[in-house]
């Protein structure tokens, strides 16, 4: 049970008094209903496992996965604890949770054109590692 969904159920509890809801068929749909909610969110991420190949001249983070496929992401979340932008870390593995993110576009200014693209934000990375 994530956080958020026991956080809605001491809500319920507190506020609408469980002697409120007369038999377990109803509590266990509300139960289903707030886990749908909550898990939401993680339903939206994707995960991916690549060896870290640098940061590219646009400042993209670029991942080449066993089949040489590359994949680059725009940004990373601030609960990310590793330093991609330290050259110790080009060469190894991770393991990423990404999302997919909306980026609004700017002119040579940097002023808002109101246009927007999507791009990926790196949600999670954990190092892979490697068995020695």
């Amino acid at each position: 049970m994530t956080a958020s969904t026991a956080y809605f159920l001491n809500i319920l509890v507190k506020k609408f008094n469980l002697k409120l809801i007369k038999n377990m068929k109803t509590f266990v749909i509300l139960v289903f209903i707030l886990m749908s909610f909550a898990n939401i969110n993680a339903q939206d991420q994707h995960k991916f496992t690549g060896t870290f190949s640098g940061i590219t001249d646009n400042y993209y983070f670029n991942f080449k996965d066993t089949d040489g496929k590359i994949i680059e992401f725009n940004e990373m979340s601030d609960d990310v604890t590793i330093d991609l932008f330290d050259e110790n870390v080009i060469g190894k593995k991770f393991e990423i949770k990404w999302k997919v993110i909306t980026i609004e576009l700017t002119d040579e200014s940097g002023e808002p054109t109101g246009e927007t693209t999507t791009g990926k934000q790196i949600v999670t990375i954990k190092e892979i590692l490697s068995k020695k």
